[in-house]
């Protein structure tokens, strides 16, 4: 007899433990959700090179906080850019890194508001 009720009490342990697991996975897939949501709004956004802030470039798809600096020390060193593709002479950024860019953000990436890719 308490064998069996050892194992009742062992079962119910396991079914509760399931259901607060299912629970808890389901709330993670919810925040994930609205976070997902949130980085789909910000990723719309235009971003004027020679005037954006580190958390405005990495906004960008393909640019990271790394790359966000050295555009922005360029910036400060040189002056404004005149294209898209004058992102190409930040140290660490190249041709194909800009060419990316450019394809993963189309339309977004701006130069003094005004759109320029040339």
């Amino acid at each position: 007899m308490k064998c069996f009720v050892f194992i009742v009490m062992l079962m119910n342990m396991i079914f509760v433990t399931q259901n607060a697991m299912a629970d808890a996975h389901h709330e993670i897939k919810k925040q994930h959700a609205s976070h997902h949501a949130v980085s789909k709004k910000i990723n719309t956004a235009s971003v004027d090179i020679n005037h954006a802030t580190t958390d405005e470039l990495i906004t960008l798809k393909g640019l990271g906080s790394k790359k966000a600096a050295a555009i922005i020390a360029y910036r400060k060193a040189h002056g404004d850019f005149q294209s898209v593709n004058d992102l190409a002479k930040v140290h660490g950024i190249g041709a194909k890194a800009v060419a990316r860019l450019i394809a993963k953000n189309s339309g977004r990436i701006l130069v003094n508001k005004q759109q320029n890719m040339g």
